[in-house]
């Protein structure tokens, strides 16, 4: 996702949920989560230093909310 266009990363009937590549702590890098177009979510903080990335968002799945990280540690 090194241009930040997520556009060849679409999935018909889900909408992306996206942090580009931060070089600071990978240059290939990025997070992308999917989420199905029957469910609402909205990004809570996105959290980037030299030894991991995060996605943090809230999830309402049918009047249920979830809180749901996604990590990368590069190797």
């Amino acid at each position: 996702m090194g241009n930040n266009d997520i556009s060849q990363y679409f999935i018909q009937n889900y909408n992306p949920l996206s942090q580009p590549a931060n070089p600071v702590c990978s240059s290939r890098g990025g997070l992308i989560c999917y989420i199905r177009n029957d469910h609402t979510a909205k990004i809570t903080k996105n959290i980037t230093n030299q030894n991991w990335e995060g996605l943090f968002f809230e999830l309402n799945a049918h009047e249920t909310i979830l809180h749901i990280g996604n990590i990368y540690r590069p190797p």
